[in-house]
């Protein structure tokens, strides 16, 4: 288990930077949704800046923002990969 640094609440661990933090990510996570760009969804720390790990991102959020995160997700990668065309 990992506590996060900002509440001390123990987290079980997923592929993420040591920095880990649950109230300040959900912010970052649900404010980068809303802009539909959640490759800019990076740890709060100020001396990491990692990007926020989609495990990490769905161990936070409830049911709804986790499958909303998902499909955000998969449509950067279509809009992003260049192998995969229309």
């Amino acid at each position: 288990m990992l506590a996060c640094y900002h509440c001390r609440h123990q987290h079980r661990p997923v592929n993420m930077c040591i920095w880990f933090t649950c109230a300040p990510t959900q912010g970052i996570l649900r404010a980068a949704m809303e802009e539909g760009h959640i490759h800019q969804a990076a740890c709060p720390h100020p001396s990491c800046r990692l990007p926020i790990a989609p495990g990490h991102a769905t161990a936070l959020l409830d049911r709804q923002a986790a499958s909303r995160f998902q499909q955000l997700l998969a449509q950067q990668h279509v809009n992003t990969d260049p192998l995969i065309k229309w």
